[in-house]
């Protein structure tokens, strides 16, 4: 277990660019911080049942060589008493790499997808970026050249 000498000695070492990072790390160990707000906390839940309805879709329409594993997290908080944040996840869906984001804003919710993959003939970057909320989806896709 680490003594405090051990923890200060680290402390005098740290770069000066880490040093906000840290102190408040330490501040949260001394003095945690306030449980979130009602508004925040469903946020929080709605972005679980969403990445949960999200992996049960992929798990019954999954394809051949797409990878079943996902990884992700969230942030969520408040600013000047507007509730905010996003749960994103990504995945592979067979050769595409796929990115899938809840945004909350002021109890406003926005799915975005973002799919990215090579062209057959391994030119160019694809993207595609879909964007919904309240019924409306709206999509683009675009192609960059890449030098090999």
């Amino acid at each position: 277990m680490p003594t405090r000498d051990e923890l200060k000695a680290m402390v005098d070492v740290l770069p000066q660019s880490s040093l906000e990072r840290v102190h408040t790390m330490m501040k949260y160990q001394i003095e945690p911080p306030p449980p979130p707000s009602a508004e925040v906390a469903r946020m929080r839940q709605r972005g679980q049942e969403y990445r949960k309805a999200v992996e049960q879709s992929f798990r019954e329409n999954r394809r051949p060589g797409t990878i079943a594993g996902m990884a992700g997290g969230g942030s969520w908080g408040t600013r000047e008493g507007t509730p905010f944040g996003r749960s994103s996840f990504h995945y592979w869906d067979g050769k595409a790499l796929v990115q899938q984001t809840l945004q909350s804003f002021d109890s406003y919710e926005v799915e975005l997808m973002e799919r990215f993959s090579m062209s057959e003939d391994g030119t160019k970057l694809v993207c595609s970026v879909e964007l919904s909320s309240g019924g409306r989806t709206v999509r683009h896709d675009e192609e960059f050249p890449v030098q090999k």
